[in-house]
């Protein structure tokens, strides 16, 4: 073959080396933020993901002119590029990387199958003249040539494709639990194994024969595209109910939250009550106490009357505002707090005042307030008592307040999963639906024993 259908075939392949590697990091992207289409994304970034395009396709292009057979090393090459840059610059998606890698694999195995069946038979129109040609050697370079470019055209088509309904059915990045990844690549695996187990089978060498298995069994050609085709289907359907598995898990969240908040708002109705119900009781009972303390003394009974005023402390301690935060609402709850982790002998520093001028509902900052408070009291009370402590402190800063809580906590009490489950339930819920809300966030860190959680909120100042 000459140098120029050489360079022409050598054309060919790079060519399709670049799209395939293109069409990997839109198939890649779909789910890990690789690049975003919108007008911010920076330009740091895109040098970025240029980079990586031309870190895969070189590495794929080397793979490609290694003379060796049998052994897959474009695996090897493509995912340790993935995984390096995956650890690089998206440790938080290391799973979905990995899921995204093999669902690349799955695709491209499940090409072969509808690409060898129809360059079968495109290579038999093609080549059935061949003993009439005058110039055999031409004949046959020219239909080479041809063939390998329809081959090359027809996978990129085929790739381009199967990550086009892929796109489709995943309208939005989902985080991939190790789990959901094990069953989601099932189906890639078997694609994959399959394709290689009939790679390896497709040409059987004897002493004296080279069997061709397509040509002994010619319904192959037939069968193992459609069977091809089948499992790409699976894998797609497979995404798909995952896909609606995650929307209706977010709807029931969403309904949860909504019952939870209607939840709080009933503890916030009774908060009030029994301290409105505590003051009655203490002004109906005042005439009656205070004709006691007359009679105690005028009748010069000191003793008595000191142990019934110690009485009566007790009874003011219920309705006494213990923390006062410039807001009825956020006083009932901060104070029930209060009394709550005195009683179970838990230091506590409560520094919150509420500022009208901050734009931001009283009642979303008692649900902040007493989510904070809550959890902290709950946890704290499984330390020893020496260690026991809680704070929690306010910030204001220009456009932005920010509350912090912290509390000691048993650090092996539960297992980390369960208690990431406990500080990440319906109330933190709450807390980041109301942070998102203000344009602000929720953070969280463990630390030594020490436990912090604060939110931002975002102040709305007319």
């Amino acid at each position: 073959m000459s140098d120029t259908n050489s360079l022409i075939i050598d054309i060919i392949d790079i060519l399709g080396i670049v799209f395939r590697n293109i069409l990997l990091i839109q198939l890649w992207n779909v789910f890990v933020p690789v690049y975003s289409s919108q007008k911010n994304f920076q330009k740091k970034k895109k040098y970025s993901v240029i980079v990586l395009c031309l870190v895969l396709v070189i590495s794929d292009y080397l793979v490609h002119i290694i003379p060796v057979n049998n052994v897959p090393l474009w695996i090897v090459s493509t995912g340790t590029v993935m995984l390096v840059y995956t650890f690089l610059y998206k440790k938080d998606y290391l799973i979905e990387s990995i899921f995204s890698f093999g669902l690349y694999v799955s695709f491209r195995y499940l090409c072969y199958f509808i690409i060898n069946s129809l360059s079968s038979y495109i290579s038999d129109i093609l080549m059935k003249d061949i003993a009439s040609a005058n110039d055999i050697e031409s004949f046959v370079r020219n239909r080479v040539i041809f063939i390998q470019t329809f081959t090359i055209i027809l996978f990129i088509g085929l790739l381009w494709l199967e990550v086009f309904f892929v796109k489709k059915v995943v309208r939005s990045i989902e985080r991939i639990s190790p789990l959901e990844c094990a069953y989601l690549s099932v189906l890639n695996i078997t694609g994959a194994v399959l394709t290689g187990v009939f790679m390896n089978l497709a040409i059987l060498k004897s002493d004296d024969n080279v069997y061709i298995l397509t040509d002994e069994k010619p319904e192959l050609l037939y069968l193992l595209p459609a069977l091809s085709i089948l499992i790409y289907l699976a894998e797609l359907a497979v995404i798909y109910v995952w896909q609606k598995y995650n929307m209706y898990r977010k709807q029931s969240e969403v309904y949860f939250i909504e019952a939870s908040e209607k939840e709080n708002i009933r503890k916030q109705l009774e908060f009030q009550e029994k301290y409105y119900e505590d003051v009655r009781k203490v002004r109906h009972e005042m005439s009656g106490q205070m004709m006691t303390i007359r009679a105690l003394a005028e009748a010069d009974n000191i003793s008595d009357l000191k142990k019934y005023i110690d009485n009566i402390e007790d009874t003011f301690k219920t309705v006494s505002i213990d923390i006062r935060t410039s807001s009825p609402v956020t006083d009932i709850v901060v104070n029930d707090n209060y009394r709550k982790a005195v009683e179970l002998d838990i230091p506590i520093d409560i520094r919150f005042t509420f500022d009208k001028s901050w734009g931001i509902a009283e009642y979303d900052l008692s649900i902040i307030l007493n989510n904070f408070l809550d959890n902290a009291i709950r946890e704290t009370s499984y330390v020893d008592s020496g260690f026991r402590k809680i704070t929690l402190i306010t910030t204001d800063r220009d456009n932005i307040i920010v509350i912090t809580c912290k509390n000691t906590y048993v650090p092996n009490r539960i297992k980390e999963k369960e208690r990431r489950s406990i500080w990440h339930g319906l109330g933190l819920k709450n807390v980041e639906d109301i942070a998102a809300r203000y344009e602000g966030g929720l953070y969280i860190d463990e630390n030594d024993g020490i436990f912090t959680v604060s939110v931002m909120l975002k102040k709305c100042i007319s």
